[in-house]
C-alpha cells in the first residue's frame, strides 16, 4: 500500500510518517522516516479489514518540523479478498530502463523459455504483487540473467 503526499514549497529534506488505527482514538505512532514524497506500508503487516489513518510531517535541514500534512485513510482488505498474483516485468539491459510486463502468475516462481530470448543478452526481471481487488505493492529489486551464446 502506497501513502503519498505533495512536497511543501521549500525546505523539506525528509518526512516523518505516522500511523494510527482509526478505532483507537487520536494517538499517532511514528512508523518511518523517508526522503521521498511517498511511503510503502506492507498490507501483510497490518490487520485485515481495519481502517488506518496516516499523517506526515516535513522536516528541514536543521531538524525543525512543519505542520501536519493532511491525513489519509485506508481500509485493509479482509483475508477473503486477498488473492495474491504476481506481475513479472522484463527489460533488456542495453535498452534503457523501460520494463515490460511479460506475465502474471499466482505462483511465487516463474519459468521463461530461453528459446524465445536473444542469445548472449543480459535481461533484468522485477516482480510486483497484486491482489484480487487490484491493489499493488512496490516493484521488487531486480534480478539479472545472461542468456547463453549459441
Amino acid at each position: 500500500m502506497r501513502v503519498g503526499w505533495s512536497a511543501p514549497t521549500s525546505g523539506a529534506t525528509k518526512y516523518y510518517v505516522y500511523r494510527r488505527i482509526a478505532r483507537y482514538g487520536y494517538g499517532y505512532a511514528k512508523i518511518a522516516t523517508t526522503y521521498d514524497t511517498y511511503y510503502y506500508d506492507l498490507v501483510a503487516d497490518l490487520n485485515p479489514g481495519t481502517e488506518y489513518y496516516y499523517r506526515v510531517k516535513a522536516v528541514n535541514r536543521v531538524g525543525d518540523t512543519g505542520p501536519w500534512l493532511n491525513y489519509g485513510a485506508i481500509t485493509t482488505p479482509t483475508q477473503e479478498t486477498i488473492l495474491p498474483a504476481y506481475n513479472i516485468y522484463r527489460r533488456i539491459a542495453r535498452d534503457g530502463y523501460q520494463y515490460t510486463r511479460i506475465a502474471t502468475t499466482s505462483e511465487n516462481y516463474f519459468y521463461e523459455l530461453l528459446a524465445g530470448l536473444n542469445p548472449g543478452t543480459e535481461y533484468y526481471y522485477r516482480v510486483r504483487a497484486v491482489n484480487s481487488v487490484g491493489q499493488t505493492g512496490p516493484l521488487s529489486n531486480y534480478g539479472a540473467i545472461t542468456t547463453p551464446t549459441q
